[in-house]
């Protein structure tokens, strides 16, 4: 990934910092001493309004430079000014463009004191009025910024051809009272201060009559500390991070900016056909899924029919049509819910043989839930019964009375069972065969029906 490489130029040229990256887009910092600052009062408008205003303004002030711009200023500032307009000289600036168009992209350009106020918005610095001595190249600038945006930036050259030095703490006391005549700073107000590049000499901390209060320096993780490094350290700033507003006129960036939408759509382009041939990658394995799991569910049919045909097949060699064996399967189903027929069957064979006059002749067990369809079934009773035996014969040829006798014992016998419900589906002993005869004695052959229910309980 190229990275962006940040660029210092003045009268005396240019300064790359970092090391050289010919392909990088470049960041610029312009430290001329021509820049110039023009705050204004503009009346009340609308967006718009003031927009237009700003931009007939800022036509007005610097005609012969495109790079300008309108720094709105926080309210409350002892001027009441509503912004601050800003101008870099364009022959210099556009004499380097010429010189190294199509061959660099340009990023923006930067003034030292919209860096030095950048470094300061990042670092959270809350003071509302601030000055930053910066050493560049060509000198020491003086920047002073009303919350964060710069309202005066001075550069202090270094006089080589002098024999005389030029005195910093001096031109530091002449900055000062600049301030104070144009009523930013009053009289007896001490104002925030931070160096940055060089070590503050005494002279330094003296100037300005005691009257600045000279700070640490707020860092930021990762970069360089200004306090030492001075503008290595804002241009770091501006390398890795870079405010939207700067000086570079839409033209002049229109080459970095196209590339850069190029990039964007070039990104975009190669996610979509990621994401497309990912999917596409999908649908292809989800269809071999499904061609696959197809071809299971064709092997298993494949194999039931065959069962299938094998169960028919024996079924005809053995002589067993379909219907019965579904007759047979749905019997076997019901055989565990009929409950058991040995507590009954042991309670009718213990009761015959206490009754020898009663002759059995048909016994037949069956579930207790299809009673309800035989006409001849036993009553409904209130217990939950799991099987019922049906019990029909006749009396043996016997007398009457040993008839009546037995019978009276049978049916003691059953309803002493424990877990066997009795129930007389007729008569126990029919009268219908012809009348008694008279004394009782006469011997008789008559039917008699029983109906016995086994409960859960047995």
């Amino acid at each position: 990934m190229t990275t962006t490489q940040a660029v210092y130029l003045s009268a005396a040229g240019e300064v790359s910092f970092g090391d050289e990256q010919p392909q990088a887009p470049l960041a610029v910092v312009a430290d001329f001493a021509e820049e110039t600052y023009v705050p204004v009062q503009l009346p009340p408008a609308g967006r718009r309004d003031r927009a237009a205003l700003l931009a007939r303004q800022l036509q007005q002030e610097f005609a012969d430079t495109p790079l300008r711009l309108a720094l709105p200023l926080h309210a409350g500032n002892p001027n009441n000014y509503s912004h601050v307009l800003v101008a870099l000289p364009a022959a210099r600036l556009q004499h380097w463009r010429e010189q190294c168009a199509g061959a660099r992209r340009l990023v923006g350009i930067w003034s030292v004191a919209l860096a030095a106020s950048w470094w300061l918005a990042q670092a959270r610095c809350r003071e509302p009025l601030a000055l930053v001595v910066v050493r560049t190249p060509a000198g020491v600038r003086h920047v002073l910024l009303w919350h964060g945006r710069p309202v005066l930036s001075r550069l202090v050259l270094d006089d080589i051809g002098s024999d005389t030095a030029v005195d910093h703490a001096q031109e530091l006391d002449r900055t000062l009272q600049y301030l104070r005549n144009a009523r930013w700073l009053s009289s007896a107000e001490n104002l925030a201060a931070f160096s940055w590049g060089e070590p503050l000499g005494l002279r330094l901390r003296e100037a300005g009559g005691g009257r600045l209060r000279w700070l640490a320096t707020p860092t930021l993780k990762g970069l360089p500390d200004p306090a030492e490094h001075g503008l290595a350290a804002l241009l770091a700033l501006l390398r890795r991070r870079r405010p939207r507003t700067q000086f570079a006129p839409a033209d002049w960036l229109r080459e970095h900016r196209a590339r850069r939408v190029t990039n964007w759509v070039a990104g975009a382009s190669a996610l979509a056909c990621a994401l497309l041939a990912g999917l596409a990658l999908q649908q292809l394995a989800n269809a071999q899924a499904a061609r696959a799991q197809l071809l299971s569910l064709a092997a298993e049919e494949a194999q039931v029919r065959a069962a299938s045909e094998r169960v028919r097949q024996r079924l005809a060699a053995a002589g067993i049509d379909l219907v019965t064996l579904q007759a047979a399967l749905q019997a076997h189903a019901e055989l565990p819910s009929a409950g058991q027929p040995l507590p009954a069957l042991r309670a009718v064979s213990a009761a015959l043989s206490e009754a020898p006059s009663l002759r059995l002749d048909e016994l037949r067990w069956r579930a207790a839930a299809a009673a309800g369809s035989d006409a001849e079934g036993c009553a409904e009773g209130s217990e939950r019964h799991q099987a019922e035996v049906v019990l029909r014969g006749e009396t043996r040829d016997v007398a009457w009375r040993q008839v009546a006798a037995d019978r009276e014992r049978f049916e003691q016998r059953l309803r002493a069972a424990r877990g066997v419900t009795l129930h007389a589906v007729c008569a126990p002993l029919s009268l219908q065969a012809g009348p008694l005869r008279a004394g009782g004695d006469s011997p008789r052959q008559l039917p008699f029906s029983y109906c016995l229910r086994v409960s859960e309980e047995s």
